[in-house]
């Protein structure tokens, strides 16, 4: 797999990649771009309708094909999460997938056809213009240099051209001393450059960081702690009968919009708020999942299902097993142990 470019349309951009020599993007990426708040579904949705075959419109990965896709993803750089403003990496989101989507050009036009968008032609010009002739010309379209192809201050331009050059042969022969020392130069001297240019850009930033700051008590309507949506979900501890936080803390961590609530009090984006609140005298960050986030965690359960494995207490006389004592449901994250009412309403 290899870079290719963004399809820009207003605020967004759809990550694109050439794999196995066709131009391909991330299916949630797609239907997100398109405008679906539920992009997994969307998907589904369309697929199924359009009659999309794998191969053609669409590739899935399973198996040492994703584990190799994800690799790729976690060493591949800048790779962010394009259609929200949340901050997270495009590894970051998928990593925990068991299976994944891989949209082929034509099923990206077919999904942006079939959505209504508006996107469709855009896209079709997109790739006649930008992306067929430079893949015609030397097979590839490298991402890092077509950004910096489109920075309009030349003296940036060229030093970052002659950085990313330099960086290529450093990853090659990474105990040249002298280019070590050319790359370390060139970054010097970027690094003044734009010092001297950029003053009031660094405190617009600065400012900016501020205001995130201060946004430590964020309130959305709807938004629910993580005991709440497992009450909501039915999902109780084997061990309080109370509803089992941790089977909602899982469930984000693998649909891939979990954050670590320490160090990002004020945080919003579609699927979580975090804020401070009191506890023992002392300020804590807590996470709150919205309505979306649930929506997405009810949508998982009934397109894949819950997995237990039952645990039994020790059999009396002659019974074939004992009386159920608890069950289990793995998480690459965790395991968590719920109830008897649990495992009868998802089995």
């Amino acid at each position: 797999m290899s870079n290719i470019t963004n399809f820009t349309e207003g605020n967004k951009d759809l990550y694109l990649f050439e794999l196995d020599g066709k131009v391909a993007t991330i299916a949630p990426e797609l239907t997100a771009f398109e405008g679906y708040t539920v992009p997994s579904k969307a998907w589904f949705d369309i697929k199924d309708r359009e009659e999309f075959e794998d191969g053609f419109e669409f590739k899935t990965l399973t198996g040492e094909d994703l584990k190799l896709f994800k690799q790729v993803l976690k060493e591949s750089k800048d790779l962010s999460l394009v259609v929200t403003e949340t901050v997270k990496t495009l590894y970051e989101q998928y990593k925990s997938v068991p299976r994944l989507d891989i949209v082929l050009e034509e099923g990206i036009f077919g999904t942006m056809y079939a959505s209504n968008s508006g996107n469709a032609n855009k896209f079709k010009k997109f790739m006649r213009r930008e992306v067929n002739p430079k893949l015609n010309s030397d097979g590839k379209f490298d991402i890092v240099e077509n950004e910096i192809a489109k920075i309009e201050d030349e003296t940036e331009k060229q030093l970052r051209l002659r950085i990313w050059k330099c960086q290529s042969l450093f990853e090659i022969a990474p105990t040249d001393t002298l280019t070590a020392i050319q790359l370390n130069n060139l970054k010097n001297e970027l690094h003044q450059y734009l010092q001297s240019k950029q003053i009031e850009e660094v405190q617009t930033k600065v400012e900016t960081l501020e205001h995130k700051v201060n946004r430590t008590a964020i309130i959305r309507e709807g938004d629910c702690t993580a005991e709440a949506v497992a009450k909501k979900l039915n999902i109780f501890s084997s061990t309080s009968n109370k509803p089992h936080s941790g089977f909602t803390i899982n469930m984000a961590k693998k649909l891939g919009f979990y954050i670590n609530p320490e160090g990002n009090a004020g945080h919003m984006d579609d699927y979580i708020t975090i804020n401070l609140v009191q506890r023992g005298g002392r300020d804590v960050s807590t996470v709150k999942y919205s309505e979306l986030a649930i929506k997405e965690i009810e949508n998982y359960i009934y397109e894949e299902g819950l997995v237990f494995a039952v645990e039994y207490n020790k059999p009396k006389n002659n019974e074939d097993k004992g009386t159920f004592k608890r069950a289990k449901i793995a998480f690459d994250t965790g395991n968590i142990w719920v109830n008897e009412t649990t495992y009868n309403l998802y089995n």
